[in-house]
């Protein structure tokens, strides 16, 4: 997969997209600036698959509590991490308004 971003290079400073490192791996002159950009790459890889993971868990308990939003059931059970959760957004929500207004 071709990745869009520029990594910069730390022995040349200019900025290269990742495969423009992965094919020089073996050219002696780009070697040890694809080993410094292979290990940024890596976490980058890294973040954007808990990003990934975290939207679709995020979509999953929006598909599950618009539905019952919406037909004015129980969205969760009653002390469960979830409905603890939203409770508190809803308070942190109200807390912040309550703040703006009132200073």
């Amino acid at each position: 997969m071709a990745s869009g971003k520029l990594y910069e290079s730390p022995t040349r400073g200019s900025e290269h997209t990742w495969d423009f490192y992965k094919s020089r791996k073996n050219n002696p002159n780009w070697v040890d600036d694809y080993q410094l950009v292979k290990k940024e790459h890596f976490w980058d890889q890294i973040f954007d698959l808990l990003v990934y993971i975290d939207l679709i868990e995020f979509l999953t308990i929006l598909l599950i509590a618009v539905p019952r939003i919406m037909n004015n059931q129980q969205v969760f059970i009653p002390g469960c991490f979830l409905d603890r959760f939203v409770k508190f957004l809803h308070q942190m929500f109200f807390y912040v308004i309550w703040k703006v207004i009132v200073g």
